[in-house]
């Protein structure tokens, strides 16, 4: 998987535009308490996506009918694996609005407003 820095996380989720802007400009002004939960929900919103795709994917391999043969053999789990995580090495290149992180969004929101000690 290519390298999955903190700014390329903010430009693939589905975070809305106002929240990625907010955190392209400001990350380097953040404490770093604010980085560490920023980064730490950045990571949760990407496992959640994996999550939704992976299950997507399983759902679509079992439903379709060109599948009916393969569908439950010894690599069937692995596949939807690799499927899943050459998806998201796509999703770094376009937006994945379609898919809801509202909690990653509102963790984001509460760690760009804390205040400094």
């Amino acid at each position: 998987m290519t390298d999955l820095s903190t700014e390329n996380l903010i430009k693939m989720l589905p975070l809305g535009d106002e929240v990625k802007t907010q955190l392209l400009e400001k990350f380097d002004t953040f404490s770093e308490e604010q980085k560490v939960d920023i980064d730490e929900a950045l990571w949760d919103g990407y496992y959640e996506l994996y999550q939704l795709r992976l299950q997507e994917n399983i759902q679509f391999a079992l439903n379709s009918e060109n599948n009916v043969e393969s569908k439950l053999n010894s690599d069937f789990y692995s596949e939807m694996v690799k499927k899943t995580e050459e998806q998201m090495q796509q999703e770094e290149r376009k937006d994945v609005e379609r898919f809801d992180l509202s909690t990653t969004r509102g963790k984001l929101e509460e760690a760009m407003n804390k205040k400094i000690n």
